[in-house]
């Protein structure tokens, strides 16, 4: 099952006004090469680093007025489905690696709830 459909995954992205969005594009930094920031990334989750992964997403200062969009109200609205689907059986669960940290990530939003999380570290 998904969390959500490809279609509200799309309604997100085009609540983003078209102008922003060539804004954002304008305001990418070209010198800085897309894999390199993506292998950093990886690493940094490997790492388990949460802190770091959120000071990454921070850094695109385009994307902080968009993060409730984006990040926050998508996980909050994900929640009740992931307790539905949890209370049924074992489940695996794969979401972007930014819906994991902050105040409002998943992680925490689900200690909220009373759940015990356990970080499994398959990089050992």
């Amino acid at each position: 099952i998904g969390l959500e459909t490809a279609n509200y995954q799309l309604d997100v992205l085009n609540a983003i006004p078209i102008e922003e969005q060539i804004e954002m594009l304008k305001s990418a930094n070209l010198d800085v090469n897309p894999l390199n920031e993506f292998l950093e990334l990886v690493e940094i989750y490997k790492l388990q680093d949460l802190n770091a992964m959120l000071e990454m997403f921070y850094e695109d200062e385009s994307l902080i007025e968009f993060e409730d969009d984006l990040l926050i109200q998508r996980n909050k609205n994900w929640i009740p489905i992931i307790e539905k689907n949890i209370s049924k059986t074992a489940v695996f669960i794969a979401v972007g690696a930014m819906h994991l940290p902050g105040e409002y990530g998943l992680i925490n939003l689900l200690k909220q709830k009373g759940y015990t999380l356990t970080p499994v570290n398959i990089y050992e």
